[in-house]
């Protein structure tokens, strides 16, 4: 200081005696003004050498790791920068295995049932695989709530992202690796939302099936008509054990059709829920595809001939006490007795098509013969000189009202033009018309 105040005194000195001037003058004066600009010039001055310190200080610090070892680097930051790398790497040393930015976007993916979400983050191995999903699977032990399981993955030694944990979760549910339970009701494959996976609850599912597993399913499904997108696979699997309950249904049924096939083995799996029930219909596969099959097949025989049956009942009915009835009658209650109506056999159509043209030629000749009484009776009435003294309106009044209608020929082409010909006029009211002609 001694000298600095020295100096600054030579200083002013020396500018004066430069100057010519008084060096000694109070504030305002020349000498004063000197001394102010000597200082504004010292100042200035101290404060670049103050901030070459600085640097120089700065730029020789030496930067320590956490027992003793030092960090190298051209500049203080990049010895820091490499420090608190090196201090995250010994704090999480598992960040890596879930190092990636696109978690998010496989988050979508896994909700919306793609098996490969997780290719979106570098991995193409199996979902409950992958380094996070294995160590999930590794600490949910018979059970874990979300944010657990998020507060525990999010520590030491892992740091990893929520969204990766979250995704994971999702992932291992939709494709039946965990079962999830909010309060108490389960969480349907697909529909687990992040942001209720905090009060989610989630267990290992006792059975795990296989992405070629679930492609085998969602084959048998698709075969019965069930259409699924992947990871639906659970929550169709009741859809697809109705349709099969149906398929029993048609093809079985009161005599004569035989009876109804079991569902003893469906009820079973319908009491089975999740991955167990998929499983119980993957074993089941061979039995439940042999079904399918034949269920559908009767159904749709049942359906054609059960048809053909009821106008066989119908025909009978008309027929009433004809010879080709009789004939027919123990044959078809054969039928009824041994529910015999699916067998491999038509039985039913030549009994049909026997009786058909029974009928036919019955009604044929039961038209044919009043058309002969009516030609008949119209031509003696014709004769008549009464008649043929009334006008020509009074003689269609009184045929009219008198129901001598003129004959018609029935349309008797097929089985069921032959029934509406029956069920518009009985097999006996030509008979009856006939008889009346002459009255």
């Amino acid at each position: 200081r001694s000298a600095a105040e020295a100096l600054k005194t030579r200083t002013i000195e020396a500018e004066a005696a430069r100057r010519g001037i008084d060096h000694k003058g109070p504030p305002g004066t020349d000498a004063g003004r000197i001394a102010k600009e000597s200082m504004a010039s010292r100042l200035a001055g101290a404060e670049q050498a103050r901030g070459d310190l600085v640097r120089d200080i700065v730029a020789a610090a030496k930067v320590y790791q956490g027992g003793g070892t030092e960090v190298f680097g051209d500049h203080l930051a990049d010895k820091l920068r490499t420090a608190a790398d090196a201090a995250l790497a010994r704090l999480f040393p598992r960040f890596g295995e879930a190092d990636h930015r696109a978690w998010e976007a496989a988050m979508k993916r896994a909700r919306d049932g793609n098996e490969q979400a997780l290719k979106l983050v570098g991995w193409e191995g199996p979902n409950e695989g992958h380094p996070v999903a294995r160590e999930v699977l590794a600490n949910i032990g018979a059970g874990r709530r979300g944010n657990e399981l998020r507060k525990l993955f999010k520590a030491s030694p892992y740091g990893w992202p929520q969204d990766a944990v979250d995704t994971v979760l999702i992932s291992l549910h939709t494709f039946g690796t965990l079962r999830a339970t909010q309060n108490g009701a389960p969480v349907a494959p697909g529909q687990l939302e992040q942001a209720r996976i905090s009060g989610t609850d989630f267990a290992p599912e006792r059975v795990r099936l296989s992405v070629k597993d679930r492609i085998q399913i969602r084959t048998l499904f698709h075969r019965a008509g069930v259409a699924l997108r992947p990871g639906e696979e659970e929550a169709k699997a009741g859809a697809f054990l109705d349709g099969l309950r149906a398929l029993a249904r048609d093809a079985g049924g009161e005599a004569p059709l035989p009876p109804f096939p079991s569902t003893t083995a469906l009820d079973d799996l319908s009491r089975l829920v999740g991955s167990e029930q998929l499983a119980g219909i993957l074993k089941a596969q061979a039995e439940l595809e042999k079904q399918l099959d034949t269920w559908r097949a009767r159904g749709e025989l049942a359906k054609a001939r059960i048809a053909k049956w009821q106008v066989l009942e119908r025909l009978l009915r008309h027929a009433g006490t004809l010879a080709v009835a009789q004939q027919g009658l123990p044959e078809v209650e054969a039928i009824r007795a041994g529910r015999s109506l699916l067998d491999e056999t038509d039985r039913v159509t030549p009994l049909l098509q026997k009786l058909a043209v029974g009928l036919r030629a019955a009604v044929t000749e039961e038209a044919q013969a009043y058309a002969k009484a009516h030609q008949a009776g119209t031509a003696a009435v014709a004769a008549d000189s009464a008649w043929q003294a009334l006008p020509a309106p009074e003689r269609d009044g009184i045929l009219a009202r008198v129901q001598l209608a003129p004959p018609r020929e029935p349309a008797l082409r097929t089985a069921q033009e032959l029934l509406a010909e029956l069920d518009r006029e009985s097999l006996a009211a030509p008979a009856a018309a006939t008889a009346a002609v002459p009255e």
